[in-house]
């Protein structure tokens, strides 16, 4: 007499790795049960008669990401730049740039899976000198409005338009303009929805509208909006999806929308995500490309992918 094992997996069974190995030793052991396992052919048998086991195990579910949890793009360490002082990021069309402190520079990320670059790797634009040719060794706030690229810093306390070739930059409005003439002497987060470019600082806790011929700024809603309303007090990067603006900060390590009317703030993340779920506490900048929205914090010198809805 022979005996034939047949074993039938069902296309449902998608379980983790180790799931997937527990089920299948579990199918071995009732397929060698002398009750179950076998299927007998005798010599005068013409028909092949099949018993197809199905052992119910099912999938591992997946984890549903949060609001405001994050997801690290590739596995670079500084952004395989030396860049362990990552600031704001911005969008022109599909290509995302990166300022940093450490050097000084303009970067863009890679963020093509299917080009032979890792992804989240920076690769420095131009070969302009640290301080983009003016002197700005603080870099951090980046937004683009169409095809300009502006910039904010903490040294020299101005708005600068980038260029995406050679790095370098140039500063928007007369020299006379002092730290935004609203005294916001740590600029933080740049963004822009339509023509009108936004910017977080830390020194009043605000949000503010740029005025991107002279370099001034005008707070957004009253001077009685204490740290947005929402106890964040060191707010760092913005980005705009649509008409809705998105906004991270150090204190709270979460994600907020803000009110372009009154300068309040909504959290977004949910009350159970910490650190964005990766152990990020020091976040930076945020860009959107489309409906997709990135961050780049310095705990992990990494980027991200932010879950906002």
């Amino acid at each position: 007499m022979k005996y034939i094992e047949i074993v039938n997996t069902p296309s449902f069974f998608l379980g983790e790795r180790s799931s997937h190995n527990t089920c299948h030793r579990e199918n071995r052991a009732s397929l060698y049960s002398p009750v179950k396992g076998w299927v007998r052919f005798g010599t005068l048998v013409t028909a092949l008669v099949s018993w197809v086991v199905l052992v119910a195990c099912p999938a591992a579910p997946s984890r549903q990401v949060a609001l405001g949890e994050a997801t690290r793009i590739g596995t670079e360490v500084s952004f395989g730049a030396r860049e362990d002082s990552p600031y704001d990021l911005a969008a022109i069309d599909t290509t995302l740039y990166m300022v940093g402190a450490l050097f000084d520079v303009l970067y863009t990320l890679n963020i093509d899976p299917d080009d032979m670059t890792p992804d989240g790797m920076a690769i420095q634009v131009g070969s302009t000198t640290a301080g983009f040719g003016v002197g700005e060794s603080f870099p951090t706030g980046l937004a683009a409005i169409g095809n300009t690229l502006y910039m904010v810093g903490q040294v020299n306390d101005t708005l600068y338009v980038l260029n995406t070739t050679s790095g370098g930059a140039t500063q928007v409005g007369a020299t006379s303009v002092s730290q935004f003439d609203v005294s916001e002497d740590e600029p933080t987060g740049l963004a822009s929805i339509n023509d009108t470019l936004y910017m977080v600082g830390n020194t009043n806790d605000a949000l503010y509208a740029l005025d991107t011929n002279s370099g001034g700024a005008t707070r957004v809603g009253a001077t009685g909006v204490v740290n947005f309303g929402v106890d964040e007090s060191f707010p760092t990067g913005l980005a705009a999806i649509g008409n809705t603006l998105y906004m991270v900060g150090w204190n709270t390590d979460a994600l907020y929308t803000v009110d372009t009317t009154t300068g309040r703030a909504t959290r977004v993340s949910d009350t159970s995500v910490s650190q964005f779920g990766v152990n990020e506490d020091s976040p930076r900048g945020l860009a959107a490309i489309g409906s997709i929205l990135y961050m780049v914090g310095e705990t992990n010198d990494a980027l991200f992918v932010l879950r906002y809805q």
